[in-house]
């Protein structure tokens, strides 16, 4: 019984931990679709209307950014 307080005592600081972290903002710009992009660095979602990047059909995009949020890089799942 004495285990299974101090798991749940644990797994609650977890969890409540958990909602008042934030990320290191590698993925807080987001490039898709064709010219599309997004950026959280604000907090709020804001639209990149100038994303180079074309992805069609099934691609599947990636974009890394820096920690405080710049681009890095992006593909559309054939260039980088």
């Amino acid at each position: 019984m004495k285990d299974f307080i101090k798991v749940s005592i644990v797994s609650c600081v977890l969890f409540l931990i958990s909602l008042v972290s934030f990320s290191q903002g590698e993925f807080n710009t987001w490039y898709f679709g064709t010219h599309a992009g997004i950026s959280f660095n604000s907090g709020n979602p804001v639209a990149l209307p100038s994303n180079p990047m074309v992805q069609l059909g099934t691609q599947a995009g990636a974009s890394v950014s820096d920690s405080i949020g710049n681009i890095l890089f992006y593909s559309n799942g054939k260039k980088v």
